[in-house]
């Protein structure tokens, strides 16, 4: 089974040459995991998501989800191109809070929802208690379509700011 189909917030028009100028990362795309089964914070997030828990990327932290610090340094940044990577059960919840949250900080902003026989090609019925259901290249792998220039990988639990430029 192949990743569900990427779904995007409204876009925002193409940066000017001017702006690439000025900007080196809008020519780079960004991949945030935010798709992690987070089962050692099982009392922060509570039960799994289909009993009223929430995922790790939509953990409250300061009043905001986890997720929001990683995407608003990306945004201050001036990031063009961000793929957040999720779980297939998750991806509509992450869609409508970036829809709400971000709507237009990127030119382009998807999130994929990877579901578990595409991460790893196992059918449903042969997964173990203790099976790891994707791992970062098995991720990437499963978006490779998408990534069409040289982009970077970041978790969704980076908190504080991040200078990209000294990174660079």
């Amino acid at each position: 089974m192949a990743p569900s189909a990427a779904t995007s917030a409204p876009q925002t028009p193409a940066g000017s040459t001017e702006a690439r100028r000025t900007n080196p990362f809008l020519e780079f795309q960004v991949v945030v995991l935010a798709g992690g089964s987070s089962s050692r914070l099982s009392s922060l997030t509570g039960t799994p998501k289909e009993k009223g828990g929430c995922c790790k990327a939509m953990l409250p932290v300061g009043n905001r989800p986890m997720l929001w610090y990683c995407l608003k340094n990306l945004q201050d940044s001036r990031f063009g191109d961000a793929i957040v990577l999720t779980r297939q059960e998750e991806q509509a919840e992450i869609l409508a809070y970036l829809r709400q949250e971000f709507p237009n900080a990127f030119q382009r902003l998807e999130v994929v929802g990877l579901g578990r026989e595409a991460e790893t090609g196992k059918s449903r019925g042969d997964f173990e208690e203790d099976d790891v259901v994707c791992g970062t290249a098995e991720a990437l792998l499963q978006i490779k379509h998408l990534l069409v220039t040289d982009f970077f990988v970041i978790t969704c639990d980076v908190i504080g700011p991040v200078d990209f430029f000294s990174l660079a």
